[in-house]
């Protein structure tokens, strides 16, 4: 059990891997994706979900096209730390 509390330790201290942060932001986008049929259907899941299984690859490769050209993966989310953030949020 130490050795993994040692292994995480040590990998806590490093970036985050740009992989990862797209992985992350493309599962926001799907998550969203999703609300946005809820919102359209009034909160109730009455919507056909075959065809919200069938669009969603299309939105994850559009957004991950998008992502990977503007490179929103490789910018200052990769550097982000909860204490940082919230020193630079009580400055403000």
């Amino acid at each position: 059990m130490n050795r993994l509390n040692v292994l995480l330790l040590n990998l806590s201290k490093r970036y985050a891997s740009k992989w990862l942060v797209l992985l992350v932001d493309l599962c926001l986008v799907a998550f969203t994706f999703f609300l946005a049929y809820l919102i359209r259907y009034n909160f109730e899941i009455a919507f056909d979900f075959g065809k919200f299984i069938k669009q969603i690859p299309f939105v994850l490769v559009a957004a991950t096209i998008s992502f990977i050209v503007v490179s929103t993966h490789k910018g200052v989310v990769r550097f982000y730390r909860s204490k940082g953030c919230s020193k630079y949020y009580s400055r403000n």
